[in-house]
């Protein structure tokens, strides 16, 4: 018969990450319902459940792929309650690349579905699993969208129409 544990902790990684994808969909759905009057329950049957599963299946890989990326960064993967080694160079480019070409995939795909740059998505989800716990790809794009915009308003205050120049 089957087991229905997991005493390694070798899939827990998939389940939180799937968990949080699909969560944060669901939640930000059901505000946004909320926001527009809807009653809890009626933001809770107006979900698009088939965009949860899609971020509970996006998030699950990205779990993965963040996991990858730090092992070819710092030498070790830890894998449930194990630690593995890497000891090789080869072996850390390995993992580090194919863990970055997971959370590059996740970053493309969830910008593409805000209709956000694909590309920008996918490097910031890189530099966010390198610098894991802290989002430091995401701060700096929030940083850099806010000095666009104070640029822009700066720009659009100090254009002058007089011909001679004179404000």
């Amino acid at each position: 018969m089957f087991n229905h544990t997991d005493p390694t902790g070798k899939f827990l990684n998939f389940l939180v990450g799937a968990a949080i994808g699909g969560g944060i969909d669901l939640a930000t759905q059901v505000y946004n319902s909320m926001s527009d009057g809807a009653s809890f329950g009626d933001a809770l049957a107006g979900a698009d459940y088939g965009s949860v599963a899609i971020s509970a299946a996006l998030g699950s890989v990205g779990a993965m792929g963040t996991q990858l990326v730090k092992g070819g960064v710092t030498g070790a993967i830890k894998v449930g309650k194990e630690t593995v080694n890497l000891t090789t160079k080869t072996e850390r480019v390995i993992a580090g690349v194919d863990g970055a070409t997971k959370v590059a995939a996740v970053g493309a795909i969830q910008a593409g579905r805000k209709g956000e740059s694909l590309t920008e998505g996918a490097a910031v989800k890189v530099v966010d699993s390198i610098t894991s716990p802290v989002p430091a790809g995401t701060i700096a794009q929030k940083g850099m969208e806010y000095m666009s915009q104070q640029s822009e308003s700066t720009q659009s205050s100090n254009t002058c129409t007089n011909k001679d120049g004179s404000c």
